[in-house]
């Protein structure tokens, strides 16, 4: 049993008792869930695929669950697996949010799949865990996107301090601490696999940061741009921390 308040300003609200479900931010609320859900893989009956010679049927973030199969067959079998793991834990599934996706090569493969009696939608791109995936597994439209993101991380370090008057070395600081993680996560999955026009874009990011920085115009050269704030081309940059 847990007691609650409300506080609004100064004032509290009379307390009120709950036997349903743990405090936001609970310690306890992760272990809980953990063993809540521990008897999952006894359901699973689909063999999932190998990596490295171990068997994966599927990958699991906190409540995110993502099955994994070799065969159109096999991870029917997973669904199934699911839905009656669900039914027998008084679970739903909002199968509205439940999304396939078959990585494949030419033409894609015409396969159906169910769950619970709901026809599931197989899509070409799908965002998981920050990563769009797409079906060929080229991650061009990841980079476009983080690219996306860095550029307006930029805008903001622009926008919020006074960086013309900062000395360079605290500039290339603070790009590598406020906007770089944007790029660094997951950097060895997408950086050898998205086109060279993507990486080209990264590359135009900072460098824009660096022109705009000593007040260039944007179609000033990039080498000498490089050369002038003692920096190195992104892209080269990541692939010396992704190695």
């Amino acid at each position: 049993m847990t007691k609650y308040v409300i506080k609004s300003n100064n004032s509290y609200s009379q307390s009120y008792s709950s036997n349903i479900s743990v405090p936001q931010g609970d310690p306890i609320s992760p272990i809980l869930f953990n063993l809540f859900i521990s008897d999952l893989p006894s359901y699973l009956g689909h063999m999932g695929t190998r990596l490295n010679g171990v068997k994966i049927p599927y990958i699991q973030y906190a409540e995110d669950l993502c099955f994994l199969g070799e065969s159109a067959e096999d991870l029917q079998r997973g669904l199934d697996g699911l839905a009656a793991y669900c039914a027998e834990n008084h679970l739903e599934i909002n199968v509205s949010k439940t999304k396939i996706q078959i990585f494949h090569m030419g033409r894609l493969p015409q396969h159906e799949f169910q769950l619970n009696g709901q026809a599931v939608e197989i899509v070409s791109n799908f965002c998981y865990l920050g990563f769009n995936f797409s079906v060929q597994i080229s991650f061009s439209q990841h980079a476009h996107n983080i690219n996306s993101k860095a550029r307006a991380k930029c805008g903001a370090l622009f926008a919020s301090l006074p960086l013309s008057n900062l000395p360079l070395p605290l500039i290339l600081q603070l790009f590598d601490v406020f906007v770089l993680p944007t790029f660094t996560y997951g950097l060895p999955m997408w950086l050898s696999n998205c086109s060279a026009s993507s990486l080209q874009a990264v590359d135009a990011t900072f460098s824009k940061y660096l022109k705009r920085y000593l007040q260039v115009p944007l179609h000033s050269n990039n080498s000498i741009i490089h050369f002038l704030t003692y920096t190195i081309r992104l892209t080269t940059k990541l692939k010396h921390m992704a190695s």
